[in-house]
């Protein structure tokens, strides 16, 4: 019995053939020009039914690449794939035909492309098939291998390999429109990646022409993608809004273009500022990567742009650990996240405050023995030091001040190579008499919580000046003291390099929390203004404005005995580390109590 694909049909003898044929040029023209009608799939499902059933290769492979190309457009790359893995190449018999093993090679790049992925592996395919058709002089499919070739080159970042395919015109020469229209839309993507912003939209406009002229919806909705993202990098924002509702509308049931969508939408909010309809597109779009398993081309890759969709997901939480694998998969890291993100994958992590702990690669390093001291010490000073372009004096005038000339400089080379070795050659780059920490690969809690810090004091200003609520400065305060789990490496605490950060950085933490702590006071936030101030003197017991204000809330509170505990807290930390007494006007506090 055949597959049961709601339609009845012989599947023996010639009918079985006629109807084969029959049933996949129905696929192919609602594959063309109706992909989300209701029955498309059902004819899909049946054209390979009855392929399968007549026993014909030839027949079966080009209704599973027509099948495979349906199911692409609809963003089902799983059924794809086992689309691809239901015929195989036979083991080398020489009565296999050209254009078979050209169309399985076909097959195999577009999935290494779109699915795997694997782009270098799709080069391989579409180039070895390229060179089948020209010893043989099969050329069937010469109008898709630019097309397919050039993509899986732009996402190798071999531009050089691309211009190749896409300087090879002579495949195009009488094609039908639709040949046109994909060639015209990879060309406007090339120039897109490079920057040509007037050539990208001139190709953009010419492939959506030939998409329209075609009435292949899912190619006009891809033209329109296109154009919508060149129109958003120009500023032509309406233009690209409008572009962007014209693919979803066109391409209704193909979930591949409504993650697309989704996300240029996300992208296009973030970049108006308007955040929380941009998570929730961003969400929405994720959602659908992760049931998908959405990580080869996706029909369009900006590698910045999702680079930065991808830490606005970490940084919010949004679907993780897919955001996570589409760092890992497409070489994101190369693409430098904001600092603060700490749950992007960064391949080395360096935590030094309250501990010193190493993660490379997800996983904790231990440095029980004696022999990799220097180094890590190496490591923290380029911390401590502002992790970029340290000189190498300044370094050997710290780790070996009794040593000269060569040889300070051969330990400092040796020791370098060590550092390297232990969290990776390019963790740590040496250029130029200088020593850094790449920040593409190397994440710190210092550098963190320095740029969250940076960015709350100028919040607060903004904040002084425009008299505005300070919501946003409120919440970066509170980042950076999350970020802030303890002193500055500890086993360190005697070294003055490390003191003056450890100083440092917990004197801009207490401005911090007693700046939000006044601000909450001011507007009656007297139980959370409390907490702020808890958490200063946990900092430091010894500021005694901290102690002030902490006993005005809890007078405001109507908490008079913890007030007056706060005072004597104050005037025994006060005497016995510094031997002073509290001021008149901490006095003063204190007696309004009673």
């Amino acid at each position: 019995m055949g597959a049961k694909t709601g339609f009845q049909f012989p599947l023996s003898g010639r009918e079985c053939q006629i109807d084969a044929k029959v049933a996949a040029s129905m696929m192919s023209a609602m594959v063309s020009c109706r992909p989300s009608h209701p029955d498309a799939e059902k004819w899909a499902e049946r054209a390979l039914a009855l392929s399968k059933d007549c026993g014909d290769p030839a027949s079966q492979l080009q209704t599973i690449t027509f099948a495979s190309y349906f199911y692409g457009w609809r963003g089902d790359f799983k059924r794809s794939v086992h689309l691809a893995d239901e015929i195989r190449m036979p083991a080398g018999p020489a009565d296999v035909s050209p254009l078979f093993k050209i169309a399985w090679l076909m097959l195999g790049a577009v999935n290494n492309l779109f699915v795997t992925p694997s782009p270098a592996k799709a080069l391989e395919d579409i180039s070895a098939a390229r060179a089948l058709a020209d010893s043989t002089g099969v050329h069937v499919w010469d109008h898709m291998t630019p097309v397919i070739g050039s993509c899986a080159a732009l996402i190798n970042g071999d531009f050089r390999k691309a211009d190749e395919f896409l300087n090879d015109k002579t495949a195009l020469h009488a094609q039908p429109r639709i040949s046109l229209s994909h060639f015209l839309f990879v060309s406007g993507y090339r120039e897109f990646l490079a920057g040509n912003l007037v050539q990208a939209s001139a190709h953009a406009e010419a492939a959506l022409k030939y998409a329209m002229e075609a009435g292949y919806p899912y190619a006009t909705a891809l033209c329109h993608y296109e154009s919508a993202q060149v129109k958003h990098v120009l500023g032509q924002f309406k233009e690209a809004q409008e572009h962007i509702r014209s693919a979803q509308e066109l391409s209704a049931g193909s979930e591949i273009f409504k993650f697309m969508c989704l996300l240029a939408r996300a992208q296009f909010a973030f970049d108006r500022g308007e955040n929380n309809f941009a998570l929730d597109f961003l969400r929405e779009g994720f959602r659908i990567g992760r049931q998908q398993n959405y990580l080869g081309f996706i029909w369009w890759w900006d590698p910045p742009v999702m680079a930065l969709l991808c830490a606005r997901a970490l940084e919010a939480a949004i679907e993780p650990d897919y955001a996570r694998e589409l760092v890992r998969k497409r070489g994101l890291i190369e693409y430098a996240a904001p600092v603060e993100v700490e749950s992007w994958p960064w391949p080395v992590k360096i935590h030094t405050l309250g501990e010193f702990r190493i993660i490379r690669d997800g996983r904790p390093m231990d440095f029980s023995g004696k022999a990799q001291q220097k180094p890590l010490t190496l490591l923290k000073m380029l911390i401590a030091l502002g992790h970029r372009d340290i000189p190498e004096e300044k370094i050997t005038d710290l780790l070996w001040p009794d040593a000269e000339g060569d040889l300070a400089h051969k330990s400092y080379e040796i020791t370098c190579l060590r550092l390297r070795r232990i969290i990776g050659e390019k963790a740590v780059r040496i250029s130029g008499g200088k020593a850094s920490l790449d920040e593409k690969y190397c994440w710190t809690d210092l550098k963190a919580i320095t740029h969250v810090m940076d960015q709350a004091e100028n919040e607060w200003k903004k904040a002084g000046k425009e008299q505005k609520p300070s919501g946003k400065a409120i919440g970066l305060t509170e980042k950076a003291i999350g970020l802030h789990r303890g002193d500055f490496l500890p086993p360190d605490a005697e070294q003055a390099w490390a003191m003056t950060v450890r100083e440092q950085i917990k004197n801009r933490l207490l401005r911090l929390l007693i700046t939000a702590g006044k601000y909450l006071m001011r507007t009656g936030q007297w139980e959370t203004a409390t907490q702020k101030f808890e958490k200063g003197l946990e900092m430091d017991n010894l500021v005694e404005e901290i102690y002030q204000d902490l006993m005005l809330c809890q007078i405001s509170l109507g908490r008079h005995a913890e007030a007056a505990r706060t005072y004597e807290r104050c005037r025994r930390a006060l005497s016995e580390t510094l031997g002073i007494k509290p001021s008149p006007a901490t006095d003063n506090i204190y007696r309004s109590i009673f």
